[in-house]
C-alpha cells in the first residue's frame, strides 16, 4: 500500500511538472490569427547613389508674367552682358521686357534712377557711392566690370613740353601733368573724381596744377579736343581710342595703375524701394545678365557680334578695338569683393575733406548675386 502510494504522489508530481511547462511555453509565444502569416522581407541595403532630388539640376525658377523695365547706362561696351541676356533670350526666359536709355553722363544715370524713369542704372562705382553718401537710398546688385576703362587723353605736342613720352608708364606720366586743360563730362561725375584722384595721388594739385573744362560727353570732348579746346580729356573708349588712332595723341589707360587693379567699377545699381516693391524682378534681371556674363566667357566672337549692334561705330577696327579693350575687365566675374570696394572707396575718398562714411552692406545687396550663382551652378572662385 505505501509502494503504491509512492508511485501514485510521484505520477502527480511529474503531471504538475508538464503542466507548468506547457504554461509557460504558450505564455512565451507570439499570439497566431486563423490567417496565414506574412513573411518580412529584410531590409534593404544602403544605396551609395546619390538620390534623383540630389542628382538633378535645380528646378528653373518660374518667369514672372511679362514685366516692363529700363535700364539706364554710356553705350561704351560696359553692358555686353546686358545686351547679350536681351538679344539670346535670357531676360524674356525670366518674363523680362528690357528697354535701354542711352545715357551720356554717370550724374545724368543717378538722376534718372533717384527719380525713378529707370528702374536700373550702369554707373562707374564713384557716382552710386556719392549718391549713397549724400542720402540716396542705392544698393548695387551685380558688378559688370572691374580696373575700368578710363584713360587720360592728351596731345603729343602739350606731352612734349611736359617731357611725356609714349613708352612712359602711366603711373610716370601722370606725375608731369601740369599746366594743361583737361576736359570732362561734367564737375562731380565719376570720371571727374576719378581723375582728380589719380593725379592728387601723384602730387599734381587740381586746383592750381590743372584745369578741369566741363564740355559734355564723349563725342563733345573729342570735337573740343580737335578743336584744341582744351589739351586732354579724360574718358573711355571710343573716343580715347579714336584720338589714338588720328595719330596726333599719347593714351595713358588708368587700368595700369595699382588702385585700379581689381576694383569694383561699373556696376548695375537699383533704388532700395525698388527692391523692397520688386524683388522678384531685381532676381530676374540679375539672374538673366549671369546667363549674358557666361554666354560672354564662353562665346567671345559671338559675344563680339552682339555688342556691334549696339555700338554701331562706322569703322569695323573702332569696333573691334573697343570690344577688344572692354573684354578683360568682365573676366573676373560678376560678384562682389570686399577688397574691390574698398578700393573704390580709397579712390573716391582721396582729396575729400571727410572720407566716405558708406559702408559695403550699405553698398551691395549681395542676395541676388549668390542666388544667380547658385541657381546656374556658377561656382565662386
Amino acid at each position: 500500500m505505501s509502494t503504491r502510494l509512492r508511485w501514485l504522489g510521484l505520477w502527480m508530481v511529474m503531471l504538475l511538472l508538464s503542466l507548468a511547462v506547457t504554461q509557460c511555453t504558450s505564455a512565451s509565444a507570439p499570439a497566431t490569427s486563423g490567417a496565414p502569416s506574412k513573411s518580412i522581407a529584410p531590409a534593404p541595403a544602403a544605396s551609395t547613389a546619390p538620390s534623383p532630388a540630389a542628382s538633378s539640376p535645380a528646378a528653373s525658377p518660374k518667369p514672372l508674367s511679362m514685366q516692363k523695365v529700363s535700364v539706364a547706362g554710356i553705350a561704351l561696351g560696359q553692358q555686353t552682358p546686358i545686351w547679350i541676356a536681351q538679344e539670346k533670350g535670357f531676360f524674356k526666359q525670366e518674363g523680362l521686357e528690357v528697354q535701354f536709355v542711352n545715357t551720356p553722363t554717370g550724374r545724368e544715370i543717378m538722376s534718372a534712377l533717384i527719380g525713378g524713369s529707370v528702374q536700373f542704372g550702369v554707373p562707374s562705382i564713384t557716382d552710386p557711392l556719392n549718391a549713397i553718401e549724400q542720402g540716396a537710398q542705392l544698393r548695387t546688385v551685380f558688378t559688370l566690370t572691374t580696373a575700368g576703362e578710363l584713360a587720360l587723353v592728351i596731345r603729343k605736342d602739350v606731352a612734349a613740353k611736359l617731357g611725356i613720352t609714349a613708352d612712359m608708364p602711366a603711373d610716370t606720366a601722370l606725375r608731369r601733368v601740369k599746366g594743361i586743360k583737361i576736359g570732362i563730362s561734367s564737375i562731380g561725375t565719376g570720371a571727374h573724381l576719378q581723375t582728380s584722384a589719380v593725379l592728387k595721388q601723384r602730387g599734381v594739385n587740381t586746383d592750381t596744377d590743372v584745369s578741369f573744362v566741363p564740355v559734355g560727353g564723349g563725342p563733345a570732348l573729342l570735337a573740343a579736343y580737335q578743336q584744341k579746346a582744351i589739351d586732354a580729356f579724360a574718358w573711355v573708349p571710343p573716343e580715347d581710342l579714336m584720338a589714338e588712332h588720328a595719330g596726333d595723341t599719347l593714351v595713358f589707360w588708368f587700368n595700369q595703375l595699382d588702385e585700379y587693379k581689381g576694383l569694383t567699377y561699373m556696376t548695375l545699381t537699383v533704388t532700395k524701394q525698388f527692391i523692397d516693391e520688386h524683388t522678384d524682378v531685381v532676381q530676374a534681371f540679375v539672374r538673366g545678365a549671369a546667363q549674358g556674363w557666361k554666354y560672354l566667357m564662353t562665346d567671345k566672337e559671338g559675344a563680339y557680334q552682339v555688342f556691334k549692334t549696339h555700338v554701331p561705330y562706322p569703322d569695323e577696327w573702332l569696333q573691334k578695338a573697343t570690344f577688344d579693350t572692354v573684354y578683360p575687365n568682365f573676366q573676373n566675374g560678376f560678384w562682389f569683393s570686399r577688397a574691390g570696394f574698398d578700393k573704390g572707396v580709397a579712390l573716391a575718398n582721396f582729396g575729400r575733406k571727410e572720407p566716405l562714411k558708406v559702408t559695403y552692406e550699405q553698398f551691395v545687396d549681395e542676395r541676388f548675386v549668390n542666388q544667380a550663382m547658385q541657381d546656374l551652378k556658377i561656382p565662386r572662385p
